[in-house]
């Protein structure tokens, strides 16, 4: 199964022919892969690196919003659910999208979206930013059950 290119061998255009990239039934290693769009980021090590860039920048978004709060305003609570509404859905579509990335089977992009996600949640989600309060609370909370 591929993705698509240049399926012919002769090729009337003149042109090489497009570089084939076949679609990976289980978890491999390299810098040939295809993430979310076709022929993206191409085949140089410098534009996959770049696209592990972009997919770990997209899991610590996905993370960012999920702690985002919309604060309430005066006399419109329409309003604050539309816009909490419309926050949400800009979350669902980073996440979509990066566990789209992730279905390329490529380990790289795995770890990329991983550690994207932990440091996301380790600067948003953890008192690792947030200013001391002036009670001390307990590290962990027991747990229901």
């Amino acid at each position: 199964m591929d993705h698509g290119g240049n399926m012919s061998t002769g090729n009337s255009t003149g042109m090489a022919p497009a570089k084939r990239v076949m679609m990976h039934m289980a978890l491999y290693w390299g810098k040939d892969v295809w993430v979310l769009f076709a022929d993206w980021p191409g085949f140089s090590l410098g534009q996959y690196i770049l696209s592990l860039i972009v997919i770990f920048i997209g899991a610590v978004l996905v993370e960012w919003l999920s702690f985002c709060k919309v604060k309430r305003m005066k006399g419109s609570p329409v309003l604050t659910g539309f816009l909490q509404a419309v926050l949400y859905g800009v979350r669902v579509f980073f996440a979509y999208m990066v566990m789209l990335a992730i279905m390329s089977f490529n380990l790289g992009i795995l770890f990329a979206a991983v550690l994207g996600h932990g440091v996301g949640f380790w600067v948003f989600g953890t008192q690792f930013l947030r200013k001391p309060s002036p009670a001390v609370e307990p590290v962990l909370k027991e747990c229901p059950g």
